[in-house]
């Protein structure tokens, strides 16, 4: 790990004081300590990027890469503060140069490239050197070979460098893609909050998108669009812009509580490791000879009819324990009738896919799957060819 020191969260509310959403007090919260997360409702605090890398990656496995690259001053801008003043104050609040920290590292063993927004530099604002790093992160993921992770949490695209910021949506969505075309593992992690021109760009991108609780994700931010609506003041909520309207509308694969997360990441990137590993042959049980009667038909019928009987989401728990259920055709919606997700059998990394019909479950519709679940069972068998992992 960098021998420098975590930023301070990024979020207004000390740990010494009450959480924000629940008032409850944090003093003695031993989970706001560690992850800046309320335990008696949940509340996801803004948090800075070291924190974030001392949170997911192993110990003393940090390597930061481009950290020579730092923003100038192209169009001379200055509003009630010259630009300039504003970046030299961003860096000694965050003790960034820039408000992406890229670098090299592993989870768990596994090795990853990281990019990571910081909201407290200038907003998380992607400029030219954001916009770069965030480029050559996803270069470095290609020639290394490696899955990229990226964790945004930004207000969008830098206006202090005008129109040389806004050509870092069309870069670093190219760098997404060329990463797609390789088929380099990319992970996107949406945080809060996840607006503007990262999100229209490289973040919604991910082979796999997973979100924060209580995260605010979407192109146009409230402050936007209380200022081009009558009707809307920016402290109105916007029901589009949460994650679980997201997930039920296949955006996002899972919410992921900051708790789970690195546990979550260190089985994804475990399984797709082990994609192309070799399972070595198994001998099959010999059959002891003894055989059951033939059961009458009507029996057999009734055993099919029977409500408890195994689900596919029963089988897959039992066959892969550490399966990680991904949601979503990234369309229109989410099918829970059809199900799947990443798992191992015997070591090796597969992709699940099965129709679900649930325990009195209303919602799966006794298996009966949607367009929308078709889609995302073709998205599934896709991932599979991308990771090289058996369906």
């Amino acid at each position: 790990m960098s021998t420098t020191t975590a930023t301070e969260s990024t979020d207004s509310t000390p740990a010494t004081e009450h959480c924000r959403k629940c008032k409850a007090p944090l003093a003695d919260d031993r989970q706001w300590a560690r992850y800046r997360v309320c335990s008696n409702c949940g509340f996801h605090a803004r948090i800075g990027a070291w924190e974030r890398v001392e949170m997911l990656l192993d110990e003393g496995s940090f390597d930061e890469i481009h950290a020579d690259l730092v923003s100038v001053d192209p169009l001379e801008f200055s509003d009630s503060k010259p630009y300039r003043e504003r970046v030299i104050q961003a860096r000694e609040r965050t003790n960034l140069k820039e408000a992406v920290l890229t670098g090299r590292g592993a989870i768990r063993g596994n090795q990853v490239i990281i990019a990571v927004v910081d909201f407290g530099f200038l907003g998380g604002s992607m400029g030219s050197v954001a916009g770069e790093k965030i480029a050559l992160a996803f270069e470095e993921a290609i020639d290394r070979g490696v899955p990229i992770i990226t964790i945004v949490a930004s207000g969008g695209a830098r206006m202090q460098e005008g129109m040389l910021s806004l050509v870092q949506m069309a870069k670093t969505a190219a760098a997404a893609r060329r990463a797609h075309e390789r088929r380099v593992p990319y992970i996107s992690i949406l945080t809060d909050p996840t607006t503007g021109g990262m999100y229209a760009s490289y973040a919604s991108q991910g082979d796999l998108i997973l979100a924060e609780p209580g995260a605010l994700i979407g192109f146009a931010g409230p402050r936007v669009i209380a200022g081009t609506s009558k009707d809307r003041d920016e402290n109105d909520p916007i029901e589009t812009h949460t994650p679980e309207y997201l997930l039920e509308h296949g955006f996002l694969d899972a919410i992921v509580h900051r708790v789970r997360l690195r546990d979550t990441l260190s089985t994804v990137l475990r399984v797709i490791a082990r994609s192309k590993r070799r399972v070595p042959t198994v001998r099959e049980p010999r059959a002891d000879g003894r055989q059951q009667p033939p059961a009458d038909a009507w029996d057999v019928v009734q055993l099919a009819r029977r409500g408890d009987r195994p689900t596919t989401l029963d089988y897959i728990r039992r066959i892969s324990p550490q399966f990680v259920e991904l949601h979503g055709d990234r369309a229109f919606g989410d099918d829970p009738a059809i199900v799947c997700g990443l798992g191992e059998i015997s070591g090796r990394g597969v992709v699940f896919v099965g129709i679900e019909r649930g325990h009195d479950d209303e919602s799966r519709r006794g298996g009966q799957a949607l367009p929308e679940g078709y889609r995302k069972a073709l998205r599934a068998l896709r991932l599979a060819e991308r990771f090289g992992c058996p369906v």
